[in-house]
């Protein structure tokens, strides 16, 4: 009997694609609900065209833990009628179990079309996103929040300014230590997927004529930028247009010294470009100000238009006012601008109370408007920023009691009773430094530590001998805001004298573990009464590794004003010296008169980094090693086994701190990651004494260092080879074991420093990837059963385990393909016994008729008169009791004729275009 077989293709189906036309922004902004048990409110905004009929909402709101709510169709609420935009508003409370780092999402496909710097932006989505911290070491802090809508207008010549308004919740304590910055960046499509065709608004294909001078003066390229107030600035726009973009606005806040970032919120905005033919209204402003309690801040800011135009100016505050609220004059009244009685203005006046101090500053962003004789609205953005500082406490006297060496201070009552603490701060030698009505604090350049804190009005201090000693105040507020004041004026005392010795040097002479030696050099008591003690001196030496313990560096007293402690482990330890004084021919004989203040040597720490060393020192000693007239400490280096040091560098410890880094960049001193290096400080300092000689140098001890490499490998380059499908045509049914072979070469150019390359699979473009393995070698065998389909990512790893950023993605997909006869003859020969045959893979037809990668498949059989006689679902390849034998669905045999058939065919494939197919026919029952 001749067979006639019918070879089925499968061909791809295109899906439809969707298009919307009103989504023109939105953020999503995350609220604290309750802080312990990780409750937080999140809240979806979206702007829209209220010309569109459609609504707002349809998309998955991702809360970043696995969990997901679907967005019901949310109704508009316009807030801009002039310039049709609507905001959408969904809300919903969200518990996370766990702590950690979590992005909310949200896409929606309905952007708006005609977005002349995207492609395509009708098709496109919208997607945004926003990021938040649920940490229990991180305060709880107010969200962002944004007081100004995303959607704007701007003319074509003209510079366009935009502030979001942000600041923190209405009813939220700011902290004292937060901070606000902001990022120009690309609106998305998707996670981790900017909108395609994206072009800044500034790009050159957005102006005509000479792009070199299409700013608003004429005179410069156009720029797009953020400042750091958040106004976004646009000079000039071109083209008139509907554009897209993106800011993200950061909030940090300082944990243990160190900036944490909390939260960021991805912002979408839109800012429609048209051309007004007219000018740009624009406020004077005055500089920004800082002012103190008790004051009263009178301003008028006076607002101009070239054209004459009359203008609004609005207010837009984002800070919390307590007892005392601003007041703003002729806000949001048309006021004139034509010659010759020009006033338009608006007047800020504000009582200045103590609840109102803090730190940063209040912001006041003002927007000036004023229409075009079209009608278009034109306006600028401008900030305004008042600083309310805590006034300086005031000293009332200083007493020094020369017999016990105490200083005792005292200042009146401070003004605010919310800082009812005032913190004392020293420095050594005298400094020129004046108060700056806006410098809060003490920074760290002025030299000065705190010596203590009282809340009574007085403090009394013990000082050393040789030293001029000079203080300042600083008043501690605690409610509302975490803040402090504007330092008190530099009162200085001394210097006090020097009837004790007073220590000059504690320097290190040698490193080492066993033998390292330090020298220590001092004065003799030269302002004592040497009647009472007359001269000759002698001394013994106290040495310290904690500052309260102290043992006898010298086995017995010496007359010399210098010694060198040796066989100690400089390496690890850090030693501290005092020098008691004897006069054994005075009265006290063998007893000591007095004792010199504590002075350790400068100790040196390193830490590398990436492609740097990062140096560290410390000073602990009576005199100050941040002295304005010897700022710099200098910093050594050689190779290690090198014989001499070079002096590689100075530092101004005034103003950078005791922390320097050798990234390389010196002339004459490069970094090689290969190679040892040691490393020393000499320190400058000076007592403020016309009678000690200045500056006093110290060496720290030397340190050994190697920076770290922690530059990525490139990644490799990455090709794969498998059995092709004209091979396939000649293989035969029986073989369901697949190679795919990864080959990649790796670029010359990058170095030869990779130790092994690391091989990830995913089952598909979008599913997670697993490691399948670890080669050194540049190639990799992943043996596939019953399907080749699959993608692949090659990694590098460095000798110092820095990983590379992945290869491309490639992937393998099967050749599908499904044979189905015309034909089924059930006479126990062995040859199409069963229909369609998809599980009779075993068998010895012709390799080029192997059903090949197919998942499952479902079949409904007919009869002539359109019966179903025979159905099987979702049969799984394996199963070929699945399959038709002849038989009717009760088992009874079937008479022999033309039967019908209805086939749904799954196969395995990454396309989605060729994972099922539906198939019809007919086959001849034999028997």
């Amino acid at each position: 009997m001749v067979k006639k077989i019918a070879i089925l293709l499968l061909f791809l189906t295109c899906q439809a694609k969707v298009f919307g036309t009103h989504l023109r922004g939105g953020q999503i902004t995350v609220n604290t609900i309750d802080c312990g048990a990780r409750i937080y409110e999140i809240t979806l905004t979206i702007y829209t065209n209220t010309i569109s009929p459609l609504q707002a909402g349809g998309g998955t709101l991702n809360f970043g833990d696995g969990n997901s709510v679907i967005v019901p169709s949310l109704p508009n609420t316009v807030i801009d009628a002039t310039n049709a935009v609507g905001q959408a508003v969904f809300k919903v409370n969200h518990t996370y179990l766990v702590v950690g780092g979590f992005t909310v999402s949200y896409g929606e496909n309905n952007r708006n079309s005609g977005i002349v710097n995207l492609q395509n932006s009708g098709a496109t989505p919208l997607y945004i996103e926003s990021y938040f911290l649920v940490d229990p070491f991180v305060p709880c802090i107010p969200p962002i929040a944004f007081s100004i809508p995303p959607i704007d207008r701007a003319c074509s010549g003209l510079l366009f300014t935009h502030n979001p308004g942000v600041g923190a919740s209405p009813n939220a304590d700011a902290f004292s230590s937060d901070s606000i910055s902001y990022q120009i960046t690309v609106p998305l499509m998707a996670k981790n997927t900017p909108v395609a065709g994206y072009q800044n608004p500034n790009a050159v294909s957005f102006y005509a004529g000479n792009y070199q001078t299409s700013n608003e003066e004429g005179t410069g390229t156009p720029t797009y930028q953020i400042g750091a107030d958040g106004t976004l600035v646009w000079d000039a726009p071109g083209f008139a247009g509907e554009y897209a973009l993106a800011i993200k606005v950061f909030q940090w806040i300082k944990v243990n010294g160190v900036w944490v970032n909390t939260d960021w919120v991805e912002r979408d905005m839109q800012v429609i470009v048209e051309d007004c033919n007219a000018t740009r209204p624009y406020l004077v402003l005055p500089p920004d100000v800082c002012i103190q309690p008790g004051s009263i801040l009178n301003q008028t800011i006076r607002g101009y238009d070239a054209d004459a135009s009359p203008i609004t100016i609005q207010v837009t505050t984002v800070d919390k006012f307590y007892s005392s609220t601003p007041a703003f004059i002729n806000e949001s009244i048309s006021q004139s601008t034509a010659a010759p009685n020009d006033t338009a203005n608006i007047k800020v006046n504000w009582n200045i109370s103590c609840d109102l101090v803090k730190t940063p500053s209040y912001k006041f962003i003002f927007k000036i408007s004023t229409y075009s004789k079209s009608g278009i609205r034109i306006s600028t953005f401008q900030t305004w920023n008042v600083t309310v500082v805590g006034s300086p406490p005031v000293y009332k006297s200083l007493s020094l009691d020369l017999s016990t060496k105490k200083l005792n201070l005292q200042w009146n009552n401070y003004p605010c009773p919310n800082a009812p603490t005032v913190q004392v701060w020293r420095r050594v030698d005298k400094d020129l430094v004046q108060n700056n009505d806006c410098v809060i604090g003490i920074p760290k350049s002025w030299g000065f530590s705190q010596i203590g804190e009282t809340s009574n009005g007085t403090f009394t201090d013990k000082l050393d001998p040789g030293g001029t000693y000079c203080y300042r105040l600083i008043a501690i507020y605690t409610t509302p805001h975490q803040t402090v004041s504007i330092s008190s004026k530099d009162t200085c005392i001394g210097p006090i004298v020097a009837d004790a010795s007073v220590i000059i040097n504690a320097s290190v002479i040698k490193t080492d573990k066993i033998n390292g030696s330090i020298s220590v050099k001092w004065t003799p008591p030269f302002q004592i009464n040497k009647t009472l003690f007359p001269s000759p001196y002698e001394y013994q030496v106290l040495r310290t590794k904690d500052g309260n313990n102290y043992k006898n560096a010298t086995s017995a007293k010496i007359s010399d004003t210098t010694f060198v402690d040796n066989s100690l482990d400089v390496s690890d330890s850090l030693y501290g010296y005092k020098i008691i004084v004897y006069s054994p021919n005075s009265i006290a004989r063998d007893n000591p008169i007095d004792t010199s203040a504590l002075a350790f040597y400068p100790r040196l720490s390193g830490r590398p980094v990436k492609d740097t060393l990062k140096l560290s020192w410390t000073a602990t000693v009576p005199w100050s090693d941040q002295d304005p007239r010897f700022p710099f400490h200098f910093i050594y280096r050689k190779n290690l086994g090198a014989a001499n040091y070079s002096l590689m560098d100075s530092l101004n410890v005034l103003t950078d701190g005791y922390k320097y880094s050798d990234y390389g960049g010196k002339s004459g001193f490069p970094l090689d990651p290969n190679t040892l290096y040691q490393y020393k400080i000499e320190t400058q300092g000076a007592y403020g004494n016309p009678h000690i000689k200045e500056p006093l140098e110290n060496f720290s001890n030397e340190i050994i260092g190697q920076p770290v490499d922690t530059t990525p490998p490139c990644p490799p380059r990455l090709e794969i080879s498998t059995v092709s499908c004209e091979t396939l045509l000649s293989t035969p049914c029986t073989v369901n074991t697949f190679s795919n072979k990864l080959s990649w070469t790796y670029p010359a150019e990058c170095g030869n420093d990779v130790s092994y390359y690391k091989v990830f699979f995913s089952s598909s473009q979008r599913a997670d990837s697993v490691l399948i393995g670890s080669p050194s070698d540049l190639n990799y065998v992943d043996q596939r059963q019953n399907s080749m389909t699959g993608c692949y990512r090659v990694f590098s790893v460095d000798r110092s385990g820095n990983v590379s950023s992945p290869s491309p993605l490639i992937c393998v997909d099967n050749c599908t393909n499904v044979f189905i006869p015309n034909v089924i003859t059930v006479n126990g020969d062995g040859l199409n016994e069963t229909f369609p045959g998809i599980n009779n893979a075993n068998d010895t037809r012709d390799p080029s008729k192997c059903p090949r990668f197919i998942k499952e498949f479902s079949m409904e059989i007919y009869n002539r008169w359109g019966q179903v006689v025979y159905t099987t679902t979702n049969s799984q390849m394996g199963q070929p009791n699945t399959e038709w034998k002849g038989l009717d669905q009760r088992g009874q045999e079937l008479p022999t004729g033309v039967y019908y058939y209805s086939a749904n065919i799954m196969f395995y494939s990454l396309d989605p275009k060729v994972q099922s197919k539906e198939v019809k026919g007919w086959v001849s029952l034999v028997r």
